[in-house]
């Protein structure tokens, strides 16, 4: 009985644990994403402080630690909702959440090279390894961020709706209000609304759906 109790708590768990880390490292990095279409100077001058610098490596860090935890969220909940009549939308949302946390990792990674590098080449005296590149690699994080990831994370969110079947009132409004969730997020160009809706879904799903029994046929 506790280990059945453990399994119930582990999708709400990793659900809340990613939408903190998810918000929490957006937010890190939104200065600068918010400066993308900047001249390279402001990009030079953003990355000379120390402060700034410290908090894109830890904003990428927290993003990089979301996309681990929304794995073991998408894992768990799909275990949970899937049945033998709908393995091809489970593979589905699994496939979604396996590209959408891959794009946040890689755009992670892209928000935080300069950042981290400068930071390196200072503590070993040698800031010469990073003369070029210090408005690319942001710029190329918030594209991966703001558009491949509102598109994969879209999709996910649409194939973990279909596969809510369940009569009861909480089902139908995470399954609708996952639709209109999956509308807004490729419309959501401006970096906070990514950084709200996402969280807002990926909680209230966990902690409504998160504490079902998995099901038997899914994990055969």
């Amino acid at each position: 009985m506790d280990a059945n109790r453990g399994r119930g708590r582990s999708v709400p768990a990793a659900g809340v644990l990613c939408a903190v880390l998810f918000l929490g490292g957006g937010l890190l990095i939104g200065d600068l994403a918010g400066s993308f279409a900047d001249s390279d100077p402001q990009f030079v001058d953003v990355h000379e402080s120390a402060g700034n610098r410290a908090r894109f490596i830890v904003g990428g860090y927290a993003l990089s630690a979301s996309a681990i935890a929304f794995i073991w969220f998408a894992v768990g909940l799909s275990q949970r909702l899937g049945t033998r009549t709908n393995q091809a939308i489970v593979s589905t949302a699994r496939i979604s959440a396996a590209v959408f946390a891959a794009v946040l990792l890689v755009s992670a990674a892209s928000f935080m090279t300069v950042a981290a590098s400068i930071t390196f080449g200072e503590l070993f005296d040698d800031r010469g390894q990073f003369a070029t590149g210090k408005s690319t690699l942001p710029q190329l994080g918030y594209v991966l961020f703001n558009l491949a990831g509102t598109l994969a994370g879209a999709s996910t969110i649409v194939a973990f709706s279909m596969l809510i079947k369940g009569a009861r009132r909480s089902d139908k409004l995470i399954r609708r209000g996952g639709y209109v969730a999956a509308a807004l997020l490729p419309l959501s160009g401006v970096m906070s609304l990514f950084l709200v809706l996402l969280p807002i879904w990926i909680i209230a799903t966990s902690l409504t759906l998160g504490r079902r029994p998995p099901t038997a046929s899914v994990r055969k």
